[in-house]
């Protein structure tokens, strides 16, 4: 890393970010010279410097008591440099650390080197004498190039960054040493035996992947065991490298993109042409908080140039784009909170910054005025896409008596706008509120005029009364009532005839009143008009006075056979002056009614005939009755007749001779057979009092007797089942 810690405060100041739709905050400030940070479990956020303090970060307090100082060397590029937790952190309560050793460290080495130690932390603070070293002596020969970096895998394998050493390049080359590598070791710092150089002294067993100058910082794919790892050049290339067991990245003999296939050439990588440069490997920072198309996209940073650029890749890890991310200022960490955001480490402001996705909004809209009691639908739309968990909105109204809206909206996932409810109450004047839409610290408004409530209708029921009969009716606004009511002016343009109240009140929240009209006795048929009236607003309806008000259609059964007839009636509430021709209908062509029935003057109702067509299926018929605008209905009932049809063979019948008789069903007998009773109308013939049709046929047959005669006669034999009867003929000749 090219002067790592030595370059501070470089005048960058303004922090901007290449993309639209991201801020940078200042999260915790006041740390002099951090280095590394990661959050814990329970979300308090541990912060390293240099120097050798864990500061912690709680429910926004930077408590004044460190987690812990660390014994260390902290001149040039040494130091307290890594910090991660334990998988297991809420039951084993471990802390990794990566730091270089001082004189006053636990079994002191003669010179500074590097180590990962592990300490156990009681709350906010390090369990006294609970260091336990797992790996020590690791290179640190000029005080530059240590690495640091300390990272679980999803393979439950602590991982660790080396750098050169500075003094000695071919370190990164040289397996028996430790330095220039990413080591791999289980918690306890016991070795993996699926490493690349297990057993293979003297090769060192920690070893998984090796050539790297300064890879000071790496990160693992989210739900992957893949590292993406952040190797500082020398002159002219700086490096994002895929971590690959037994690799080997070329340092340094190698620096940047190779066609050597010994060597592993970067994924993405980035060339400062001799100027100074130093990248700090970054995170990927998909997140439920994030841009959906962030799913794939890995931000680093670099700590000399105070830039943020970013690499694309697929979920293949091929690459599939790059680019800038804006400024930050001196950037030597990255993690993700949380809480979706993305944190750095600042080492130039003494801080850790948040980059967060803050979609704010752009406009609220709805119609520009409704009547009080009305509901409306609402938008917020807001000025990026929201990411995979949506943005939720806040939502006030400046008058919550008045004008009702949810206390948030959230605008879905990949989407601009968001969809709410409006509901208002009832005023007694015109007045007005005011939406606000807030995200992000970002408010949008709009106002909303809520007007009284506005009278839209009067319905009489019915339109067409009886003289000296009563007969309601109903006023109706759009909106509603306001606290006090709303009383409505009634007026009936002929008072003598139709009589209304002078006022009719909807009460508080309501849309409607009902009120009660009457008539007076009328010579002839009379239109009145009736007017209601609210402020300016004015409605009318016509009542129609008649002593001439069809009172109903009847018919003289409520059920009967196919082809039978039955005869109806009209009939008025009181006589009729003048003649009354009712219209007559019928809703079924199976039913024939006449055109009109005439009711007489001084009558109050007349007769018609009703004839009935034959039917299959029991069927439900409608007649309708209609005079001066007034219809009535009457239904009945059409059964299909049981018997189709009584036959007597021969015909005529001579000399008293024996005859046949057939029954024929429109339905086949059910189980037992069917008995179909018979009787006759004369004393010339004899027929048996049933017979039986057989279970599943529909014929049943049946002799009848004669007595002769003289001259030709006609008889009836008749037959009864399932309520219907019907007759066959019975002819009788000399």
């Amino acid at each position: 890393m090219r002067r790592l810690f030595t370059i501070l405060f470089l005048g960058i100041a303004t922090l901007s970010l290449a993309q639209s739709g991201f801020t940078d905050t200042n999260y915790v400030s006041g740390i002099s010279i951090p280095t590394a940070c990661a959050f814990a479990p329970d979300g308090r956020l541990f912060v390293c410097r240099q120097s050798g303090q864990i500061r912690v970060f709680k429910n926004g307090v930077l408590l004044a008591t460190p987690f812990m100082t660390v014994a260390c060397t902290s001149n040039s590029e040494r130091g307290v440099l890594g910090i991660t937790f334990d998988p297991n952190f809420n039951t084993n309560r471990f802390v990794y650390v990566f730091y270089t050793t001082s004189s006053a460290s636990l079994n002191a080495p003669a010179t500074p080197k590097n180590r990962v130690s592990r300490f156990v932390a009681d709350g906010d603070t390090v369990m006294p004498g609970s260091e336990t070293i797992l790996v020590d002596l690791i290179p640190s020969d000029a005080g530059n190039h240590n690495a640091g970096c300390v990272r679980f895998g999803l393979d439950g394998k602590l991982y660790i960054s080396t750098g050169d050493g500075g003094s000695t390049p071919s370190n990164a080359q040289n397996l028996n040493n430790l330095a220039g590598k990413i080591l791999r070791i289980n918690p306890d710092g016991s070795i993996p035996s699926d490493n690349p150089f297990f057993n293979q002294a003297p090769k060192r067993a920690e070893i998984w992947c090796y050539g790297l100058r300064n890879p000071f910082r790496f990160s693992f794919r989210p739900g992957t065991n893949v590292a993406y790892i952040g190797d500082v050049g020398q002159n002219t290339w700086e490096e994002v490298n895929i971590g690959l067991s037994g690799a080997n990245y070329g340092w340094p003999n190698s620096e940047g993109p190779t066609t050597n296939p010994a060597y592993k050439t970067p994924l993405h990588s980035y060339n400062h042409n001799g100027g100074d440069a130093s990248i700090t490997g970054g995170v990927f920072v998909g997140s439920s908080q994030m841009p959906s198309s962030f799913g794939g996209r890995y931000i680093y940073g670099d700590y000399v140039l105070s830039t943020l650029g970013y690499v694309d890749v697929d979920s293949n890890n091929v690459k599939v784009g790059s680019g800038s991310f804006g400024n930050a200022n001196g950037p030597v960490d990255f993690t993700m909170g949380p809480d979706g955001a993305l944190y750095y480490v600042s080492i130039n402001l003494g801080s850790v910054r948040r980059i967060a996705y803050t979609p704010v909004p752009a406009t609220v809209n709805f119609v520009a005025s409704i009547y009080g009691g009305e509901g409306i639908p609402g938008t917020v739309t807001i000025s990026h896409v929201a990411p995979p968990a949506g943005t939720s909105v806040s939502l006030t109204s400046s008058k919550p008596q008045i004008v009702q809206v949810p206390s948030s909206v959230v605008v879905p996932a990949n989407a601009l706008q968001g969809n709410f409810s409006i509901s208002s109450s009832g005023v007694d004047a015109n007045t007005s509120a005011v939406i606000s839409a807030t995200a992000n610290g970002v408010t949008k408004t709009k106002t909303l005029v809520v007007k009284r409530a506005k009278l839209v209708s009067l319905v009489l029921n019915p339109s067409t009364i009886q003289a000296s009969q009563s007969g309601s009716g109903r006023v109706t606004v759009q909106g509603k009532a306001g606290p006090a009511g709303l009383s409505v002016s009634m007026f009936s343009a002929f008072p003598s005839i139709v009589q209304v109240p002078p006022a009719v009140t909807i009460p508080t929240g309501q849309s409607l009143a009902n009120f009660t009209l009457t008539t007076s006795a009328v010579g002839a048929t009379q239109q009145v008009s009736v007017n209601a009236t609210l402020g300016s607003d004015s409605v009318a309806a016509v009542a129609t006075v008649t002593n001439e008000l069809l009172k109903g259609i009847y018919a003289s059964k409520t059920s009967l056979f196919g082809g039978e007839s039955m005869s109806g009636y009209a009939s008025l509430f009181t006589p009729a002056q003048n003649a009354s021709v009712v219209n007559l209908f019928s809703d079924t062509p199976l039913v024939t009614v006449p055109a009109t029935v005439v009711i007489p003057v001084s009558a109050s109702s007349s007769s018609f005939s009703i004839t009935c067509g034959n039917v299959v299926v029991s069927t439900t018929a409608t007649i309708s009755g209609s005079l001066n605008g007034i219809t009535k209905t009457r239904s009945f009932l059409i059964k299909p007749t049981t018997i189709i049809s009584v036959v007597i063979t021969p015909a005529p019948i001579r000399n008293g001779s024996p005859a046949n008789g057939v029954v024929t069903l429109r339905q086949p007998a059910p189980a037992g057979g069917a008995v179909v009773s018979l009787s006759d109308n004369s004393s010339l013939i004899g027929t048996p009092a049933s017979v039986t049709v057989p279970a599943g046929a529909v014929v049943g047959n049946f002799g009848i007797t004669t007595t002769q005669v003289t001259v030709p006669v006609s008889r009836r034999v008749y037959a009864t089942y399932g309520g219907y009867t019907t007759f066959g003929p019975v002819f009788l000749a000399p």
